[in-house]
């Protein structure tokens, strides 16, 4: 079976809409997608309504941005979305989130850049704001040419407006998708700043406290990189999956990727893991 298990919609950075998502994807002939929007899991009721009347199967997701010494995204899949403790903790770093926000855009103030955060927020159909929106108005401000451009300018680790929010630990990230019922995964690890020796050992760590899987196929990989993530996962016991990081044709810095081009053949043990005969 076809999969994308990882998708962003107008939830956070997205360009389409949940129900967008869903017929996207079906029309593209996937057989399962996850919803996995960045803080936050306010579209997945739609997705999941949206994919009541296609042949499609929708796993209700989340995108975690977790930093200690280091910055890692954790994938959660299958999570009780609906679950109010877990809702008040999103919101909790959605406001940190917002924090940070804030700070970026004065920086990019202080910088001699005029761009106020009403602007951003216009942007954004979710709560979650991101850094993809405030990429994407410096674009509408004629400040950069392309959203990738404005990231490399602006906007990424150690650039002149980078700011780091208050984030939950991946630790703290893989114990919350545990607490509610959820699948644990690393997202693209070839984002991590730690060579393969310390990452082995980095994912080592957040498996003994409850890491179910490794994101070993993505979009940016090329086959020695999958060959190796693939290898990688093996070797510690973890779940393979994969995702193409969509976020829709202008929003992210992955724009070229469509929905269907890139997918991850699902193998019957995941299936049985990951949507359980539930969706």
């Amino acid at each position: 079976m076809k999969a994308d298990l990882h998708i962003h919609t107008t939830a956070s950075d997205g360009e389409y809409s949940p129900t967008q998502v869903v017929e996207l994807a079906d029309s593209s002939m996937l057989d399962i997608i996850a919803v996995t929007d960045h803080d936050t899991v306010s579209g997945i009721e739609e997705a999941m309504h949206a994919a009541n009347s296609k042949r499609i199967s929708v796993i209700p997701g989340i995108e975690i941005s977790a930093r200690d010494a280091i910055q890692v995204h954790v994938l959660g899949y299958d999570i009780d979305y609906r679950n109010g403790e877990l809702i008040d903790r999103l919101n909790t770093l959605t406001k940190e989130r917002t924090k940070r926000n804030l700070e970026m855009i004065s920086k990019l103030n202080n910088l001699g850049i005029d761009i106020e955060y009403e602007s951003v927020t216009a942007l954004a159909h979710g709560e979650s704001v991101g850094r993809a929106h405030i990429a994407r108005a410096l674009v509408n401000s004629h400040v950069c040419n392309t959203v990738t451009e404005a990231f490399n300018m602006f906007l990424d680790e150690g650039k002149p407006a980078y700011s780091a929010s208050q984030r939950i630990t991946p630790a703290e990230a893989v114990k919350l998708i545990k607490r509610f019922g959820g699948i644990s995964v690393v997202a693209h690890p070839m984002q991590i700043k730690l060579n393969r020796i310390q990452l082995e050992g980095y994912l080592r760590s957040l498996k003994r406290i409850g890491l179910d899987g490794l994101e070993s196929y993505y979009f940016a990989h090329n086959l020695n990189d999958t060959r190796y993530y693939v290898m990688l996962a093996k070797k510690l016991g973890l779940l393979m999956t994969g995702g193409s990081d969509f976020h829709g044709d202008t929003m992210g810095d992955n724009h070229s990727v469509r929905l269907g081009n890139k997918y991850y053949e699902v193998s019957a043990y995941a299936q049985k893991v990951l949507i359980k005969d539930k969706y």
